[in-house]
């Protein structure tokens, strides 16, 4: 899991806790009980003069529970509410955490870029490529049948299980681009013209090394 994953999950599980902070503070029962309910009971417990008089307190019901904000003064007001100290909390992590976040993956301020990172890992592939060891399983019978079980799983449809060639080449003889170990993990690895596909993504080059040592066991 790399920083980025990291991030952006500590980001969503901070909004995902606010946003409960905020259901939770507007409904909670307590909250209703000391100041919803009493100001819906004051409102209906008036006795209006008049007809008139009652109409104008029935809209006044209705846009005072449409709306959030309590602006009569003759109602239980909340400006006096403490704000939960896990809200302040919350809050006050959120705008460290966006600070931070800012400061470590705005280019222009820590140099940091995808781009960057890229080529990175692509220059470490290609020193693990540079300093391959084709020859490490040469003569290991363990790995020379590993070798032969990857072989027949992916090279045998062109080569024969045997490599004695078909579509491909006899592996078993002088090949065009050369047979040692180094010249077969190139020619495995990155592929040839004419057909050869490259195999290092999905084989790896540890299976190439047992294939090279598979095809080097039964060279005559």
């Amino acid at each position: 899991m790399n920083i980025q994953t990291v991030t952006y999950s500590l980001f969503t599980l901070v909004l995902a806790v606010i946003f409960a902070g905020i259901v939770f503070y507007y409904y909670n029962p307590r909250r209703k009980k000391e100041v919803e309910e009493p100001k819906y009971r004051m409102l209906s417990e008036e006795e209006p003069e008049s007809p008139a008089v009652q109409r104008q307190h029935q809209r006044r019901i209705k846009q005072i529970r449409k709306s959030p904000v309590m602006s009569d003064p003759d109602l239980p007001q909340e400006a006096g509410n403490r704000i939960p100290g896990i809200s302040l909390l919350l809050f006050a992590g959120v705008i460290i955490f966006l600070f931070w976040y800012i400061a470590s993956f705005t280019p222009a301020i820590s140099g940091w870029s995808f781009y960057t990172k890229f080529e990175k890992e692509r220059s470490a592939l290609n020193r693990t490529a540079t300093t391959a060891t084709p020859g490490k399983y040469l003569g290991n019978p363990m790995a020379i049948a590993e070798g032969k079980s990857a072989f027949e799983s992916n090279c045998a449809a062109c080569h024969q299980s045997d490599a004695s060639g078909g579509i491909g080449p006899d592996l078993k003889g002088a090949l065009m681009y050369g047979s040692t170990p180094d010249k077969l993990f190139e020619s495995i690895s990155k592929g040839r013209p004419k057909g050869m596909p490259s195999f290092g993504q999905a084989l790896g080059n540890d299976r190439i090394y047992k294939i090279i040592a598979f095809l080097e066991s039964i060279r005559p």
